[in-house]
């Protein structure tokens, strides 16, 4: 990560996001446990807003009752030019 792009990053769950997002490919369940948030995309939408160019697949999956639904699985593409 670049000197400007972090400190771009003024919360701690933001720096927890990029660090897991550098690591691969990361479901929104995934990204809520780690960075300690219940709101996946707010966070995801405002690392976006600095510049990080954050794709996202949704996938198929069974959810807790069988059911099948739709999953968002974050990819870091590229982080914000300087």
């Amino acid at each position: 990560m670049s000197v400007d792009a972090a400190r771009r990053i003024k919360s701690r769950s933001e720096l927890r996001a990029i660090r897991a997002l550098e690591r691969g490919r990361v479901s929104r369940n995934e990204l809520d446990r780690l960075c300690g948030v219940a709101n996946g995309p707010d966070l995801v939408m405002r690392l976006r807003d600095k510049g990080y160019i954050i794709h996202c697949e949704r996938r198929p999956v069974k959810n807790r009752f069988g059911e099948s639904v739709l999953a968002g699985f974050y990819t870091l593409i590229s982080r914000p030019k300087t």
